[in-house]
Formats: C-alpha cells, sequence, structure tokens
C-alpha cells in the first residue's frame, strides 16, 4: 500500500499506464485480497475506471465476474 502511495506522489509513473494486454493497475487491483490498493488507486490516485483492456472489456464487466463485492462496490458508486 505504501509503495503505490510513494508512486502516486511521485508522479513519474502515470496512474492509467497499461500492460502489453492493456491492464491497469486498477484492473490488477481487482483481485481478491487487494480491495484497499483498488480503493486507493481509484479514490486518492484518480484512476480512470473506464478504460477497457485490449480485446474491449470493461472494468466493471471484469470485476462483476472476477471481483469482490467490495470492488464492484466503489465501481458502482462512480456511476450512481
Amino acid at each position: 500500500m505504501e509503495i503505490i502511495r510513494l508512486l502516486l506522489a511521485d508522479g513519474r509513473v502515470p496512474v492509467d499506464a497499461r500492460d502489453d494486454s492493456g491492464h491497469t493497475a486498477l484492473w490488477l487491483a481487482c483481485e481478491p485480497g487487494r480491495s484497499e490498493n483498488f480503493r486507493v488507486l481509484l479514490e486518492e490516485g484518480g484512476a480512470d475506471p473506464t478504460i477497457a483492456d485490449d480485446r474491449g472489456e470493461a472494468l466493471m464487466d471484469m470485476a462483476e465476474r472476477k471481483g469482490p463485492k467490495t470492488i464492484v462496490a466503489m465501481l458502482k458508486v462512480r456511476w450512481d
């Protein structure tokens, strides 16, 4: 968690940088057990939850299929 905050504060690493599959750090934080990382990236880092991956899959769709309910709830707050 502290490493994420340090990287965000440094500013040299874009919060929405993408890997070879088009996934951002926010995508990777959808894994079970990473809800707090997801919250920090979304709320403190301003990560964009609307970025789709290279296949066109939306983050919300992937989170509903794979992620914990807490992450889906955080995403839904953004659209309500």
